[in-house]
């Protein structure tokens, strides 16, 4: 199985063909996040992200932008996980092989956190987060956003 690589404007993303790797060398966690207002700070995540480095540069941007963190609930699933949530319900995860949770380009983001969000915020959030490269494949998951790399 071959190795895809894209190029975004974030860095290198790297897709496996017909299989699932969860190995990749980009593949980065983020415990933190930067607040702009004023002074940029650092604050700890709700939750930490592992996903490969360019998408968590691209969901940095969208922070920024909205001056709060993104929270999310999931991010990268080893091939393993993904197996297992497949085979115990297909209808609602993708298999290994397709799965983009197990290739580190996919995030998982929390309804709570985007509910509180106002109208004029929620329009931003979605609006900044097409402009830096991510996608909701599946209007029935709300929460999910995949990185989008073309060839």
């Amino acid at each position: 199985m071959a190795v895809e690589t894209y190029h975004t404007k974030f860095g290198d993303v790297y897709r496996l063909v017909g299989g699932c790797k969860d190995d990749y060398s980009n593949i980065v966690t983020s415990r933190t996040y930067r607040k702009e207002s004023g002074i940029v700070r650092t604050r700890p995540r709700t939750v930490a992200i592992t996903a490969q480095r360019p998408l968590i540069k691209a969901l940095r941007v969208v922070e920024a932008h909205l001056d709060q963190e993104v929270v999310v609930t999931g991010s990268m699933r080893t091939c393993e996980l993904q197996a297992a949530l497949y085979r115990k319900d297909p209808s609602r995860y993708a298999p290994p092989s397709v799965g983009v949770h197990c290739q580190g380009l996919a995030i998982d983001v929390n309804t709570t956190w985007r509910a509180a969000l106002s109208d004029k915020q929620e329009a931003e959030f979605v609006k900044l987060m097409k402009q830096v490269g991510f996608n909701q494949a599946r209007p029935d998951e709300p929460w999910h956003f995949s990185f989008e790399v073309t060839a």
